[in-house]
């Protein structure tokens, strides 16, 4: 090797050793190599940059010579002017914080200024409640979340989250609550420090045990439908213009009152009733029946009686039955009225029916057996005498009054009065002798202030030996049955004053308040209404009594008239529980 190449070798290590000592300071950063320089910076700490960004200005004193800033990291740019250094630091778009190096290098001497900038806040654009059904499930939410660097917690162990920070989307699943109340947890989404940035509320629905209807008179029948559906009721029947043409029935997920049936009248919700489930009436009596009366309270339920109850801000009456084949609660709602006349008591009158049963005979043969006395045509008698009721005795055409009567007159008059049936007294009675036949009211006709009272009384029979005839007849000392009298199977009455029974509200008749109140006092609960919701019926489970009225036409003469009601108490031993 020529002594040329000797000397640029050692001209090359001697610059190489040079460079090492200016930077070896900036790899090492020895803190007394700074001390040691002649220059100084304003800044000896660490710089803190808000996740913004921002311009930071730093002065350079005693420098030996020129001097140069070097930044480490691109988000970091230096401008210098005269002794003043400044730093720009861009907006962090991280959640993470950062961290770099600044440089500044003088006289062979480097000292750092160390920047550090806080990470973005996480900035969540989401919703704050969640809400659940009683059966709980899966559901979805989606966070536009500034950054992925996020976590998620759950408050209690019946709510669980499954976070993915990439797509911005936390899934939640809660179980079944088989509790009595609701209850409620909540999620936290937390950064990479631990600090909560947004918390949603979840909401879990109670079971359904005790509930109410669709709170709202008036619904249609879809808007019903979507609230059973929500709270997971299944639908049973609905309308056929057949037979049904107003109810529709829902199965229910409740463990007291599975069963619920609306009414909807011209496509407005009017009532609904609830039946418990299995027909089990001791859900309404004792402690459980304290229970629902004090749910009933709780949702502004007021007592008129211990079964009647009524909510004056809805206008809703309840009803609850524990008597009936169906035990039930019925919700009827009502359009305001203004205060009406009323009955000192219900003016139903007698109600000891005949009941029979048919029973058929091996040979074919139809036996009618009374299971029930009924009032006689001289307990009617005496009844309605006590009480001032002229009797309307039958219509004669042939008697001198009634000779120039026309047919419409004859028609009428016939209707208004009372009839007779004539049976005979034993078997092979002869229809010439007046002695072998008898004769009994099977229709009683009674009037008073042009008012009207009308009952229908069906024949009852006895078991006789026929010794009648002559001891020579086939027919003597056999056994027979015989019509032995009648008794009350259908009890009617016309009122001259509606306002008594019903009002009117945009076309539709609805019973008062008062009357209501009476029927219940009496234990008659709604039944069903007839007649286009012309007419009411009621019905009584203990005592099996049917109570209808109607207004309008009368059952007397057929003609239309909108003053009076006619009223009509039978017998019904099959309970239809709100048909």
């Amino acid at each position: 090797m020529n002594t040329n190449n000797r000397n640029k070798i050692k001209a090359w290590g001697l610059s190489i050793f040079l460079l090492g000592s200016v930077f070896m300071p900036a790899c090492t950063k020895q803190q007394p190599e700074q001390t040691l320089s002649g220059f100084t910076l304003s800044e000896t700490k660490p710089i803190e940059v808000p996740y913004s960004g921002s311009e930071v200005s730093v002065s350079v004193s005693g420098t030996l010579g020129s001097w140069t800033a070097f930044p480490m990291k691109e988000w970091v740019r230096v401008t210098k002017e005269g002794d003043r250094l400044t730093l720009r630091v861009s907006a962090n778009e991280s959640a993470r914080p950062r961290t770099t190096e600044v440089k500044v290098s003088s006289g062979g001497v480097v000292k750092v200024l160390e920047v550090r900038q806080e990470g973005k806040p996480l900035e969540f654009t989401s919703q704050k409640d969640i809400q659940f059904g009683q059966f709980g499930g899966n559901k979805k939410f989606f966070v536009n979340a500034s950054s992925p660097d996020w976590t998620v917690t759950a408050s209690d162990s019946w709510l669980k989250v499954t976070p993915n920070t990439e797509r911005g989307e936390i899934l939640i699943h809660t179980e079944e609550n088989t509790a009595r109340t609701a209850r409620s947890a909540k999620i936290e989404v937390k950064d990479l420090s631990g600090k909560v940035v947004h918390s949603v509320e979840v909401h879990q629905k109670e079971i359904l045990y005790y509930f109410l209807p669709y709170p709202h008179a008036g619904a249609s029948a879809e808007v019903i439908r979507l609230f059973e559906t929500e709270r997971y009721s299944r639908l049973l029947n609905q309308p056929d213009m057949m037979v049904n043409f107003s109810q529709w029935a829902y199965e229910t997920v409740s463990p007291i009152f599975n069963y619920i049936m609306y009414s909807i009248r011209s496509g407005k919700f009017v009532s609904a009733t609830l039946y418990t489930t299995n027909r089990d009436a001791s859900l309404l009596k004792g402690e459980k029946g304290a229970e629902v009366i004090d749910f009933l309270r709780q949702n502004g339920y007021e007592k008129q009686l211990d079964v009647l109850y009524y909510n004056s801000e809805t206008n809703c009456e309840v009803n609850i039955v524990t008597t009936s084949r169906n035990p039930n609660i019925t919700f009827s709602y009502y359009p305001e009225q203004k205060p009406m006349p009323s009955f000192d008591r219900l003016p139903i009158g007698l109600t000891k029916f005949c009941r029979v049963k048919k029973v058929t005979l091996p040979d074919g043969e139809v036996e009618i057996h009374t299971i029930q006395e009924g009032e006689t045509e001289h307990t009617i008698f005496e009844h309605e005498a006590k009480l001032g009721w002229t009797f309307i005795p039958p219509y004669d055409p042939y008697a001198p009054e009634n000779a120039e009567d026309d047919p419409e007159t004859r028609d009428r008059k016939r209707d208004q009065s009372s009839r007779k049936i004539r049976v005979p007294l034993f078997f092979g009675a002869k229809q010439s002798n007046p002695d072998h036949w008898r004769e009994f009211y099977n229709y009683m006709v009674f009037e008073k202030d042009g008012q009207y009272k009308a009952y229908e009384l069906g024949r009852v029979y006895e078991d006789y030996i026929n010794d009648y005839v002559d001891s020579s007849h086939p027919f003597y000392g056999q056994k027979s049955r015989r019509v032995s009298g009648t008794q009350m199977e259908v009890a009617r009455q016309t009122f001259k004053n509606p306002l008594m029974f019903m009002y009117e509200h945009d076309g539709y008749l609805y019973v008062t308040k008062e009357f209501r109140k009476l029927l219940a006092e009496e234990g008659f609960f709604f039944d069903s209404t007839f007649d286009r919701d012309r007419g009411f019926i009621y019905y009584n489970p203990e005592r099996k009594i049917e109570l209808m009225f109607r207004f309008g036409k009368t059952i007397y003469d057929g003609d239309d008239k909108p003053g009076v009601v006619i009223m009509q108490l039978v017998p019904r031993d099959i309970d239809l529980g709100n048909r």
